[in-house]
């Protein structure tokens, strides 16, 4: 019963692998819906089988994402990517839509025994065994061959965006080069104001030094010909007083010779 339940889940695998091709190709399906898709199929794969309830939980997705492409409608959890860990189990209304999926996945491996021989009978257990693990292994190459298409379209799609980043990255670099140069010219610019500031400052202040002690020299030069001319005055003073004291002792001398 497990293995054909794990056959019966790689049908079911390569049945949502053929209508996610199928949709990719006729342009009906969105890149990113069909990326989520890739990575549920990859995630519904890497889970173990060897217990009955975790086969039965990832017989349930495979199912619901099946159903979900055949309708045409994604829903929850499918439109997001698949969650690390173990999966959570699905709602059961979820489980209950996927017996719909369930059947129609039977209609191919039955379709495949009545064209074996005309000699086989859908009753021989057998003759369907071999037609199921004969359409499981067609399924399996078709899947890995899928796969392989899916990585060079995987990487086609990351290589655009990653050369869309690339060029706004570049755009970036130039723009943030270009404001370096800028700015490293204005800081050329601005020292040299600077230095040109600094030297008028310099000239200024040894202009204006000179200019006091100008005024210095200059308040000396006339305090010393202040002091000398005070001196002189004095002295002619001096020498005025001294005539008038002589005329006067003339005038005094010759008024008393006269009364005698």
């Amino acid at each position: 019963m497990s293995n054909n339940s794990v056959e019966y889940l790689h049908v079911v695998l390569a049945q949502i692998q053929n209508l996610c091709a199928q949709a990719s190709q006729e342009g009906n399906t969105d890149k990113h819906q069909q990326i989520r898709v890739i990575h549920w199929m990859r995630k519904l794969r890497s889970q173990p089988t060897s217990n009955p309830t975790w086969l039965k939980s990832v017989l349930e997705y495979a199912n619901v994402l099946l159903q979900m492409l055949v309708e045409g409608v994604t829903e929850e959890p499918f439109t997001k990517m698949p969650p690390q860990g173990p999966l959570p189990a699905l709602p059961r209304y979820q489980v209950a839509r996927a017996k719909t999926a369930k059947r129609l996945v039977r209609v191919r491996p039955e379709q495949q025994t009545h064209c074996n021989s005309a000699k086989e009978r859908p009753g021989n257990n057998n003759s369907e065994d071999v037609g199921t693990v004969a359409v499981v292994r067609k399924e399996s190459k078709q899947i890995q061959t899928q796969e392989q298409d899916d990585q060079w379209e995987w990487q086609r799609v990351w290589k655009g965006a990653f050369d869309k980043m690339h060029q706004k990255l570049q755009a970036k670099t130039d723009e943030t080069e270009a404001l370096a140069t800028e700015n490293k010219e204005l800081r050329t610019l601005i020292e040299g104001y600077k230095k040109t500031l600094d030297e008028a400052d310099r000239n200024q202040r040894d202009i204006q030094a000179k200019h006091l002690a100008e005024v210095e020299n200059l308040r000396a030069v006339h305090s010393l010909e202040l002091s000398n001319l005070k001196t002189r005055h004095q002295q002619k003073l001096q020498e005025v007083a001294l005539q008038n004291d002589e005329k006067l002792l003339r005038r005094r001398e010759s008024f008393s010779n006269q009364q005698v």
